[in-house]
């Protein structure tokens, strides 16, 4: 069995628990006290108990890994202690709007928690149970007072409009999509006359072949003094937004799997092609309905309104009762695992 070594500092000793660990890792705790708040003190190992108070309901595989969990302590601890100080100036607030929470309520949440074999769990946590009802009665309390101060309030802020013009954001972001699957034939020849004969027998050997063969034929059929460019090119798939308009009026005339007659236009340096173009594929994609839509826009916009008036109450709360400010020694690592 491994062990959970403390680094006390002598002023602030204190009695640690005793977690088995099983994947030959010793993970050291260095206990101080990290803040003083409301009359209360905070320390390292209140936010471990915290922080596997969480472990245990949420991520149980991870209980004897000492790796997994000093992964989640050393991400976790910092934004964890500033929860728990948050959680006291709530409790703060709850006091004096004279919240009430029931033996009868803790009891049920702690037997829910851990089943039948509560003290079994609860010393694997290392946690007595007077610590589990302190711990559960204030998750409660703060519940209560985040539904009347925080949720209730961002509740209010959403509307059906906002909803709406949320979805018309969507919209305006996600215009719909359409692509066109397509490939080429290009016949570039010495003259327009000559392109245009070559391409007339392309037509023929279309109407028994498909492009590729009909490419492979046509390329044999002409004579070594030729100076006929025929090219077959790969497949394309363009967003109409970025399709050139001669390639767009010529496949909106074609249904997938049909190729067009030879359709006589300019390149770029002004010699005169003949492209045949085959559709493979037409697809138009439309942003998603309001009512798909809707409980998900709704859910994401109550998010940000909680966030928000949460982060206002915790502001209300500091100015109330006061910042406290951190106790951290510089560099501190409060867990080393080795």
């Amino acid at each position: 069995m491994i062990r959970i070594l403390l680094l006390l500092f002598p002023i602030f000793a204190m009695s640690a628990p005793s977690i088995p660990l099983d994947d030959g890792h010793e993970l050291v705790v260095n206990n101080h006290i990290l803040v003083k708040i409301n009359g209360k003190t905070i320390s390292v190992i209140d936010v471990m108990k915290k922080m596997d108070f969480y472990l245990n309901r949420h991520y149980p595989q991870l209980a004897n890994s000492s790796t997994a969990r000093f992964q989640f302590y050393t991400t976790t601890w910092r934004e964890t202690l500033n929860q728990m100080v948050d959680n006291e100036l709530m409790m703060a607030d709850a006091e004096a709007k004279e919240i009430k929470i029931s033996e009868g309520e803790v009891r049920q949440d702690i037997q829910e928690r851990f089943g039948p074999n509560i003290m079994t769990a609860l010393s694997k946590l290392g946690l007595t149970y007077e610590e589990a009802k302190k711990m559960v009665h204030q998750e409660l309390v703060v519940q209560r007072m985040n539904w009347f101060r925080v949720t209730s309030k961002a509740l209010q802020r959403v509307t059906p409009q906002d909803v709406k013009e949320a979805y018309q954001q969507y919209c305006e972001a996600n215009p719909p999509k359409e692509e066109w699957k397509y490939q080429m034939l290009s016949i570039r020849a010495g003259s327009r006359e000559m392109g245009a004969q070559i391409a007339g027998a392309a037509a023929e050997l279309l109407k028994t072949g498909d492009l590729p063969s009909a490419t492979e034929k046509l390329k044999a059929l002409q004579p070594p003094e030729s100076l006929a460019v025929i090219n077959l090119s790969q497949d394309y798939t363009v967003e109409a937004r970025s399709l050139a308009q001669s390639h767009r009026e010529a496949l909106a005339a074609l249904k997938v799997g049909e190729t067009s007659l030879p359709i006589e236009q300019v390149s770029k340096d002004n010699s005169v092609v003949f492209r045949f173009f085959h559709l493979k594929d037409h697809t138009l994609s439309q942003p998603h309905k309001f009512e798909a839509l809707a409980n998900e826009l709704k859910e994401n916009l109550l998010q940000k309104a909680v966030s928000e008036e949460l982060a206002a109450y915790v502001t209300r709360l500091r100015q109330r009762f006061g910042d406290h400010a951190l106790d951290i020694p510089p560099n501190f690592e409060p867990f080393v695992l080795r």
